[in-house]
């Protein structure tokens, strides 16, 4: 059973206090990746990362900057 915020006490931290919790935890998090012990995706999650990967790398699959300012600017003229 996953602890409640109330019962670690999260519950009565203040903003900022949560957030520096939240780093805390993600650093930790970090040390899993960096030693290798993250789960591995399951099959059809990386398979669909793979193809998402491939579609953003393609070239002619992307806008140049030119591009993209010439469609904003058709669709909000100023």
């Amino acid at each position: 059973m996953v602890p409640s915020l109330e019962s670690l006490g999260i519950d009565k931290l203040s903003y900022d206090e949560r957030i520096e919790l939240t780093e805390a935890i993600e650093e930790s998090l970090d040390e899993f990746e960096h030693q290798g012990e993250l789960p591995p995706l399951p099959p059809e999650l990386h398979d669909e990362l793979m193809r998402r990967i491939a579609v953003h790398t393609d070239p002619k699959n992307c806008s140049t900057m030119d591009q993209i300012l010439v469609r904003f600017a058709a669709k909000y003229p100023s």
